[in-house]
């Protein structure tokens, strides 16, 4: 007699084995499950509903349960969410692209997110991605700029005020101007006796300071010359 052979053979997609035989499935799905890490399709009663990405890093499911069931599922640490499946995630990304001094920008690496902010008036602390890995920098911006919300912006353009109107020893006034985006005032006071440590606006918008003498026969008091 001759002898038995056997060999397994693959259902066609949306069918089951069932008695010995392929039949349809009511319910079937591709991946086989809510598996997040596969992008599946589940074909049920002649629709068909596919996985896909959600906002925040999670996989919209779709599996067999009592007709189609869905959920969302997280994708782990260090993964994101790329064509309806969790994939693991680049080791270090920047929204800005780099060292770009005139956008803000956040590193994600390591699980954590790293703002860019200022140092000081005129530096901006700089977070950037180096060959998959985090660097951070100090960056001064340039001439005329100064650091605001972690970018370098335009510093804006203020005319410089004097209440005195000028050089005037025996009027006592106040100047302000302003730097860096920030406002400032300096007010005449006397230096000794008889002069006047006297604050102006210069003719380039800048502040000017000095010592002028009172005229002969004045002396100084609250920041002005008097008799």
């Amino acid at each position: 007699m001759g002898a038995i052979e056997s060999e397994e053979i693959a259902c066609p997609a949306g069918h089951g084995c069932q008695g010995g035989e392929c039949v349809e499935l009511n319910c079937f799905d591709t991946d086989g499950g809510s598996v997040p890490e596969a992008k599946g399709t589940v074909q049920y009663d002649g629709k068909q509903y596919t996985d896909y990405c959600r906002a925040g890093g999670s996989v919209h499911e779709y599996y067999c349960g009592e007709g189609v069931a869905e959920e969302d599922v997280a994708c782990a640490a260090g993964e994101v969410c790329e064509g309806g499946r969790c994939i693991e995630g680049p080791a270090c990304t920047d929204t800005d692209g780099g060292k770009e001094l005139h956008e803000g920008g956040t590193v994600t690496a390591g699980g954590r997110n790293y703002e860019d902010y200022c140092l000081g008036t005129y530096v901006v602390y700089e977070y950037y991605c180096e060959n998959g890995a985090k660097k951070a920098e100090q960056v001064s911006c340039p001439e005329g700029e100064y650091c605001v919300d972690g970018i370098c912006a335009e510093e804006e353009e203020h005319e410089c005020e004097d209440t005195d109107g000028g050089k005037k020893t025996w009027k006592k006034g106040t100047v302000t101007y302003w730097s860096g985006g920030e406002e400032y005032t300096e007010t005449d006071k006397c230096y000794d006796d008889y002069s006047v440590l006297e604050v102006w606006c210069t003719d380039g918008g800048t502040v000017g300071f000095g010592i002028l003498e009172c005229e002969s026969g004045e002396s100084c008091e609250d920041g002005k010359c008097m008799d």
